[in-house]
């Protein structure tokens, strides 16, 4: 009778240890795993999450505080690389802080993501004529053009680099449909100026300067361009 009692208290006891263990593994278990969980859960950014960076880092653009900006645009591109304007922000940024091959590869990235943006397409030409990858920048336009004939601003760079190539007369040409397209648009006459005098024409030059200097002289706006003109017309005498 008394060896039966201490059995059965013996197993009370393990009984009881084995539930205390138990719940001593329980209590472990949400600590260590079920509440970091939660947690996690109920702090994951969402699919949004990065559009607080972009915004923050768009009140930083319009302040002129490139690197901050910078620094935001990277983070929501952590956030959503598969957001292309989160990468074409970060590429238009990288160039304002002139780091050309970044802002390449953050553009090449938008434009893989969407394909069909123009503005990006553009912008990854300038960036590569800004790091003389010509050809690669010629190719861009030539895309932006079949969507934009009418764009005098993509003529003018497909001039420039026509020119810098040595090829004169397809860079006049592409100047010159420039200004067709746009009569005041002055950046194209400069750069027509400076055709002519590669090519030793030294008349032709003076009157593409005169024109500018006559024309955006009349505007505080454009003012700077007529300034231009005049200084490479100084230089012509």
């Amino acid at each position: 009778q008394l060896r039966e009692t201490t059995d059965m208290e013996n197993e009370a006891v393990q009984g009881k240890r084995k539930r205390n263990y138990i719940i001593a593994i329980a209590a472990f278990l949400i600590l260590v795993v079920a509440i970091p969980v939660v947690i996690y859960m109920k702090e994951r950014p969402g699919p949004d999450y990065y559009l607080k960076f972009q915004t923050q880092g768009r009140g930083y653009v319009l302040k002129g505080e490139w690197e901050k900006a910078a620094a935001e645009f990277e983070k929501a591109a952590k956030y959503r690389p598969d957001r292309f304007e989160t990468h074409n922000d970060l590429g238009m940024t990288y160039l304002k802080l002139q780091k050309i091959e970044r802002a390449v590869e953050e553009l090449k990235e938008a434009v893989r993501i969407n394909p069909g943006n123009i503005n990006i397409r553009y912008s990854l030409g300038a960036a590569y004529q800004r790091m003389g990858r010509l050809e690669e920048a010629l190719k861009e336009y030539h895309i932006v053009v079949k969507a934009r004939p009418n764009s005098p601003e993509v003529f003018n760079n497909i001039g420039l680099i026509q020119s810098d190539a040595g090829d004169y007369d397809k860079a006049v040409k592409a100047l010159k449909h420039s200004i067709g397209i746009k009569p005041d648009y002055y950046p194209a006459y400069i750069n027509l100026g400076k055709v002519y005098e590669a090519q030793g024409e030294m008349e032709s030059a003076k009157r593409e300067y005169q024109k500018v200097q006559k024309m955006a002289s009349k505007k505080p706006e454009t003012i700077s361009y007529a300034r231009i003109a005049e200084k490479r017309l100084a230089n012509l005498k």
